[in-house]
């Protein structure tokens, strides 16, 4: 959240390294800490180091669902479209499989792989410029998002409101960016992304003294960040 790169690599390889070294049997969740390295260089845009990053465990369907997501993204922002379908199609295999369990972890796993794939189909469809098609795909990953039970952290490491609003600027509807990123800020206060977003919505609308405002919030919480943002996600 405040765009420290180097350091959130770090960590997410730390993790996984630590959940190696104990006893697979004493670990929970296994495959819910497999994806922190790969979903931290989607954060990131990282994504020709991501399409290097090997299948997980395909005993682990969560972290398998969400190796095609991440792969679909990389996919889908170096343009080859066709492949990013196939992965897009291989989230809703894996949602397959976990919808044969029951039980609240299975539900919830199901639920991000639901959040997951609708992330990939919108912004597959922004890459292609079909807006209206990836703001409802969106819309529906924010609603998704939002039914996912409590976590710390967030079960869901990347707001989907943070994809929503940065396309919501691309077309042209500042207003409703700025209502997006503002509830953003509600649930992760203060993230450098969305209030980036929410300046840029303030100044589009020509807000000069909130926009102001909120780009001195936005230096505060970037300040020791090591990437330059464009927009609200890469």
């Amino acid at each position: 959240m405040e765009g420290r790169s180097t350091e959130a690599k770090r960590a997410a390889q730390r993790l996984v390294s630590r959940m190696r070294e104990e006893d697979p049997d004493k670990v929970s969740h296994p495959d819910f800490f497999a994806a922190a390295p790969m979903l931290t260089l989607v954060r990131f845009g990282s994504w020709d180091e991501l399409l290097r990053e090997p299948a997980p465990n395909p005993e682990w369907k969560l972290a398998t669902g969400l190796w095609h997501y991440v792969r679909g993204l990389a996919l889908a922002a170096t343009e080859r479209f066709g492949e990013a379908e196939a992965e897009q199609a291989e989230i809703l295999e894996s949602l397959k499989h976990l919808s044969k369990h029951h039980g609240m972890e299975a539900e919830t796993e199901q639920q991000m792989l639901k959040v997951a794939e609708r992330v990939a189909a919108g912004e597959l469809a922004v890459k292609r410029r079909r807006f209206d098609e990836a703001i409802r795909a969106l819309k529906e990953a924010v609603a998704l998002e939002d039914k996912l039970r409590y976590s710390e952290p967030p079960l869901w490491t990347i707001p989907a409101r943070q994809n929503l609003g940065a396309v919501l600027m691309a077309v042209g509807r500042p207003i409703e960016a700025e209502t997006v990123y503002r509830e953003d800020l509600k649930r992760n206060p203060e993230n450098g992304w969305s209030l980036f977003g929410l300046a840029q919505s303030l100044r589009t609308q020509e807000k000069m003294e909130e926009a102001r405002t909120v780009e001195d919030r936005f230096r505060k919480a970037w300040a020791r960040a090591d990437v330059k943002l464009t927009e609200s996600r890469f």
